[in-house]
């Protein structure tokens, strides 16, 4: 009798159990399942190889762009927050998950690293520079808002036809179509609360520090740490007028005029005292 609500792996075992109890099964007797079982053994020996694959392939290539070994953590919390989306689509529309949906959950992994890449690089640039942590992360989500919502909407248009085809075999390409469309859109929304919460909570102390040690080294230049605060901004090195002794014209211009009136005053003076 077929079970209500069950799915292949339990359907599978109350068979085996049933035709061990009724002695169908024993030495003499080969049991063989249909291609759908054996891709579920497949799924469940091999899925969560693939996915710790996957996660360590896409840790140590945002480690080797960052050369950090930490700032990677905080990109993969978006692929929890895509996992979340999609378990819930499957419970909601009453799927069960397949061969084709886990190789959907693999590709989840390299697809919802890409927005917390986007928000984080501007806002450590931000920080670098100078800026207050929660005044970069805020920064940097305003600038990347858009860019992340183009790229979002990008993927989910192109899962929505996965998910409405009625062609032959559309039967394994809708769960692959709602798994990137559920992760994709669930992750976009976390991305921009999650990640900057996550990642100020645990470097502003070490941004603070930074921020901290830089002021000593300017009060040694201008003297008191309120002196510090107060002197102006130096100019840059590659700007104009930043080297006198360059000899470009704002540089040189008060002391370079400041000399030639001395220089013509003094002249003047030679050729008076010749005449007398």
């Amino acid at each position: 009798d077929p079970i209500p609500g069950a799915n292949l792996s339990d359907v599978k075992a109350e068979a085996h159990g049933r035709l061990v109890a009724a002695g169908v099964l024993d030495a003499n007797v080969v049991q063989s399942t249909s291609s759908n079982l054996d891709l579920l053994g497949d799924l469940l020996k091999y899925g969560p190889i693939a996915f710790a694959l996957a996660l360590l392939l896409n840790y140590l290539a945002i480690g080797s762009q960052f050369n950090s070994f930490k700032y990677p953590l905080y990109l993969l919390l978006t692929v929890p927050l895509a996992l979340v989306g999609a378990v819930w689509a499957f419970y909601l529309t009453g799927n069960s998950l397949d061969i084709i949906s886990v190789l959907g959950v693999v590709m989840l992994v390299g697809l919802v690293t890409k927005n917390a890449i986007l928000l984080l690089d501007v806002a450590m640039h931000r920080a670098a520079e100078g800026e207050d942590l929660r005044s970069a992360l805020i920064e940097a989500a305003r600038v990347r808002f858009r860019p992340i919502v183009m790229t979002t909407m990008t993927v989910i248009v192109i899962s929505i036809p996965l998910m409405v085809g009625a062609a032959q075999g559309a039967e394994f390409r809708k769960p692959l179509g709602l798994v990137i469309l559920s992760g994709v859109l669930t992750s976009a929304l976390l991305t921009f609360f999650v990640v900057p919460t996550a990642f100020y909570q645990f470097e502003r102390r070490r941004y603070a520090r930074l921020g901290a040690a830089a002021v000593p080294r300017a009060g040694a230049i201008y003297g008191t740490r309120e002196q510090a605060l107060e002197a102006p901004a130096e100019p840059h090195p590659g700007t104009r007028g930043s080297d006198p002794a360059a000899g470009s014209p704002r540089g040189t211009g008060s002391t370079g005029s400041a000399r030639a009136e001395t220089d013509g005053a003094r002249s003047m003076g030679e050729r008076e005292t010749t005449t007398r």
